[in-house]
């Protein structure tokens, strides 16, 4: 036996409010016909403040150099992230930090709206390592998220699916650790919203 239930919608191609029906079979299915649209899609379309960015460094030597620094500088939107993406042309260790804070050195970085033509601007501040290699960062209050080791030309696609959140005047950053002249880059997917607010 199936069941139909009647739901008011916005026809959108008259923009008249019409009576449309789904149909519910007697385990509950609700049977539907559905355009779905990623959390990432809404972002963009819908609130315009989808972001991306990239950061690059060229290691000066051996040692572990910061690669990327983030800090979310909005007084009451958190940042959420999507995919981190980080590659090198030779073998590196790519450590995943939070809790750093920015000393000095660096090349500021701009990050880009996903709706092209926007005027939606990110508030954060963001450093790359460059060419340079000099960005220094406090480690005060560092805490460990994880190690990587990625290969020559193959890109470590860091899955977070909007779980990683920061909230006002939370950082993250990354590091590589490999050899003089090794060229390492990261980029990065995220959005804004109130917070905990998720649509």
């Amino acid at each position: 036996m199936t069941e139909r239930i009647s739901i008011v919608g916005q026809d959108n191609d008259a923009n008249t409010a019409n009576l449309n029906q789904a149909v519910v079979d007697n385990h509950g299915r609700l049977y539907v016909s559905a355009n779905v649209s990623t959390h990432e899609q809404h972002h963009a379309t819908f609130h315009e403040n989808l972001f991306t960015g990239s950061c690059n460094l060229t290691l000066s030597d051996s040692n572990e150099g910061p690669l990327a620094f983030y800090k979310n500088t909005h007084s009451d939107n958190d940042y959420e992230f999507y995919n981190l993406i980080v590659s090198s042309n030779a073998a590196v260790k790519i450590k995943w930090y939070t809790g750093d804070t920015y000393t000095s050195g660096g090349s500021a970085v701009t990050l880009r709206n996903m709706n092209v033509g926007s005027a939606n601007t990110a508030t954060a501040t963001v450093y790359e390592g460059g060419a340079s290699d000099d960005l220094a960062l406090t480690t005060t209050n560092r805490v460990e998220m994880g190690t990587f080791y990625i290969g020559a030309s193959q890109p470590l696609i860091i899955p977070m699916s909007g779980g990683l959140v920061l909230k006002t005047d939370s950082t993250w950053s990354l590091t590589a650790t490999g050899a003089n002249t090794n060229t390492v880059s990261v980029q990065f997917l995220l959005a804004r919203h109130s917070a905990g607010f998720k649509l």
